[in-house]
């Protein structure tokens, strides 16, 4: 059995495999993984998790350091809530087939979405700061990119067999980053409907 040894030089971690009873061994560098510091205002690189309310749940709680919010979608059409840092928000769509949203906090907007075509994932989200476009990476993905207006933003899923995601780069607003992640679960969302 191999016995495994560590060593560390410029900020690379080297690891070596030594047989038992000496001999040669096999090296490998590996990078030092960096740590993501969270604790970031509402304007900075930050790192947000989304993690389902139940294993079937289209339900999310999301979690940053400082921020917290409740993505939550009704049982019937693609309307729904979120709950940012305690604040309710009520996500409206403005006809069956409009693929028009809004978000809405004391009855004042706080940022639009409208779909830009029945044939692409995409969505063109207007807020007080500017337009931000919402899009897909690929066309088979469920990651989806977040740019414009300060953010510059990856949308994706852990990995491909669980609906727990992140929400990692520039991110200006909390509160547009969860209403992205509302409109990226309601295609997700979907996209399962249609399988």
């Amino acid at each position: 059995m191999p016995r495994l040894l560590h060593s560390i030089s410029d900020n690379r971690r080297t690891r070596r495999c030594a047989r038992a009873g000496g001999g040669a061994g096999l090296e490998i560098n590996v990078p030092r993984a960096r740590r993501v510091n969270l604790n970031v205002g509402p304007i900075g690189t930050a790192m947000i998790r989304c993690i389902p309310k139940g294993l079937c749940s289209w339900n999310f709680d999301i979690d940053a350091n400082g921020h917290s919010a409740s993505v939550e979608f009704n049982w019937v059409g693609e309307q729904g809530a979120i709950t940012i840092d305690g604040e309710p928000h009520d996500v409206r769509k403005h006809g069956a087939f409009s693929g028009h949203w809004t978000m809405d906090s004391n009855s004042k907007t706080v940022a639009t979405a409208q779909k830009s075509s029945v044939f692409t994932r995409s969505f063109e989200l207007t807020t007080s700061s500017g337009s931000i476009v919402l899009r897909a990476r690929s066309a088979f993905g469920r990651t989806m990119l977040l740019e414009g207006a300060g953010f510059d933003a990856v949308i994706a899923p852990i990995h491909s067999f669980t609906r727990r995601a992140s929400i990692a780069g520039n991110i200006s607003d909390f509160r547009i980053a969860c209403f992205a992640f509302w409109l990226t679960v309601l295609l997700w969302r979907r996209a399962a409907k249609s399988d």
